[in-house]
């Protein structure tokens, strides 16, 4: 008979380490779980680097069963000059968050929950469906981005399926876009959010945010990149495409107070292809996938590498990203790598001439009218015109 008195004060403080230790547990990282986000986030320039606004209508459109709230139909009605009643106007919208795909690695099937903040602006577009998403007051008649909105997008319950599962997703096969199949083709697991099945979280989102450099041309041919922030750039790609083809004027990371000047010179096409690869490597190396940048160019191919037009990608510092969009994941993965790619597209001089002159005859620029960047086009055409 062993003795009760001398066992009992050996029980208690057990318990209270197996009860500790199973508390602690809770809030450890899990050991398989991994969480990637890629992003493509873009602004528009003049010559001389400033930042323009009226960044409404999307350059991807993305599919109808994507939920979006009353924002983004203003958005939509606004930029097509619809008349609708309950219209808002928003002003100093400098940044689009086109695209962020969310996706997720485990060996075995997990519950999470997904905050998401956008410290500059608001989520516009997101699925699968969330719990909670914030969204502008509607009864005041114009909305300024340059006063900070703290937006955040919640889903409470992401159900990580196993690897091997083979349920179907939900959505219509009519209704996906190319750009939206190749984001699945990363090799994550797939998801279940309210009912619904796909292989990654998506959000856009619309705000207000300075780049982290500054550039001006001083003609058609030169170009001068400052970095005079306080985060070093770990890569630029500057591109312009144009009718006679695609050149990259230069490739490189930019440290803080660091400036570079750049000439525009021919690129044949292996060189273009070689500096292709190296961006690549360059989002590698920040902890993506190789197949999530396969993914990922697919879409910068379809959407900005072919189109005309001169332009800026550079990677966010991961510093900044994780300042300017937060992400809070519980229980907490045990890696989470995220990488944003910013796109600048710039009027270049040539182009800013051209618009002048246009203005001149029609300041509506009607010519213009289908394009993307019409109101930045109007805004610029302003701009320049006063300077005169």
């Amino acid at each position: 008979m062993y003795n009760r008195l001398f066992f009992y004060p050996l029980l208690i403080p057990l318990l209270l380490l197996i009860f500790s230790f199973s508390a602690i547990s809770q809030n450890l990282p899990v050991k398989d779980l991994v969480v990637h986000e890629w992003a493509i986030f873009g602004t528009l320039h003049g010559s001389d680097g400033s930042q323009l606004s009226c960044l409404y209508a999307e350059d991807e459109t993305v599919p109808k069963f994507v939920y979006r709230h009353k924002l983004s139909d203003a958005i939509y009605n606004l930029f097509n000059q619809q008349e609708e009643q309950n219209l808002v106007e928003l002003k100093n919208v400098t940044l689009n968050i086109e695209s962020s795909v969310t996706s997720f690695y485990s060996k075995t099937a997990k519950e999470v929950s997904v905050d998401v903040g956008f410290s500059y602006g608001l989520v516009n577009k997101w699925y699968p469906q969330c719990n909670s998403v914030d969204e502008l007051p509607t009864e005041i008649d114009n909305i300024n981005f340059s006063i900070p909105f703290n937006g955040l997008i919640s889903w409470n319950n992401v159900q990580i399926l196993t690897p091997d599962s083979k349920i179907k997703f939900s959505s219509s096969n009519e209704q996906e876009t190319e750009t939206w199949i190749n984001s699945r083709t990363t090799g994550a697991n797939k998801i279940m959010v309210n009912n619904e099945i796909e292989n990654f979280l998506f959000y856009s989102a619309i705000g207000n945010l300075t780049i982290p450099f500054q550039f001006n041309f001083s003609n058609n041919k030169e170009l001068k990149i400052i970095n005079s922030g306080e985060i070093d750039i770990p890569y630029l790609f500057v591109f312009e495409n144009t009718e006679n083809g695609p050149n990259v004027w230069w490739t490189g990371g930019l440290k803080q107070n660091e400036t570079v000047n750049i000439s525009s010179t021919k690129s044949s096409y292996a060189f273009v292809d070689a500096k292709l690869k190296e961006f690549q490597k360059a989002l590698m190396k920040l902890g993506l996938y190789e197949n999530e940048v396969i993914a990922m160019f697919k879409t910068l191919e379809s959407s900005y590498f072919t189109k005309r037009g001169f332009r800026i990608f550079y990677i966010l510092n991961p510093k900044e990203v994780a300042l300017a969009i937060p992400i809070n994941i519980i229980p907490e993965p045990l890696e989470i790598k995220r990488v944003f790619i910013g796109k600048c597209d710039i009027f270049t001089p040539e182009i800013e001439q051209q618009l002048l002159l246009d203005y001149k005859t029609d300041y509506l620029l009607n010519k213009y009218r289908n394009n993307r960047y019409y109101l930045g086009m109007l805004q610029r055409a302003n701009n320049l015109k006063s300077n005169y």
